[in-house]
């Protein structure tokens, strides 16, 4: 399953949509905020608007291994926000995002899909501008520049 997009012919919970967006998500702040070379990602479509994947499995592995429960750990109501950290090489936090994940009630069985997944396409967006906003990370300040 690629990210906002089901396989073809089911349905994605709103756990899987979830967990696709903070994929998404995870792949666009470290596109925007340069912490591996730009050939290292490729442009995808989710929600209907471009955002930037990676294409390097050992860095893909570790994105989708960090994010695996988060559906599970919201809907129990155990996560309500979670932070995207850039560290340097001593793992002191150089950013922190925080995205406010409770403010979509995602345990709501009262709530459609496209509800969240307008959500989702909005922070995307906004992510796709961090470089524009933020300082920029001096170079080799991340452990994680060179694979």
């Amino acid at each position: 399953m690629t990210a906002g997009q089901p396989p073809s012919g089911t349905v994605a919970t709103d756990g899987q949509l979830l967990n696709d967006f903070v994929e998404a998500l995870v792949h666009q702040v470290i596109y925007s905020r340069h912490i591996y070379p730009p050939t290292l990602f490729e442009k995808k479509n989710r929600y209907g608007i471009p955002v930037f994947m990676s294409r390097h499995p050992a860095l893909n592995s570790y994105i989708s291994h960090s994010i695996k429960d988060v559906d599970r750990l919201v809907k129990t109501g155990v996560l309500n926000k979670l932070f995207i950290m850039i560290l340097d090489s001593n793992e002191r936090t150089l950013e922190r995002i925080t995205l406010e994940i409770s403010q979509w009630d995602v345990r709501s069985a009262n709530r459609s899909p496209e509800i969240l997944i307008t959500s989702f396409r909005s922070v995307l967006l906004r992510a796709q501008l961090c470089d524009t906003k933020l300082s920029e990370i001096p170079p080799g300040m991340s452990p994680y520049q060179q694979l």
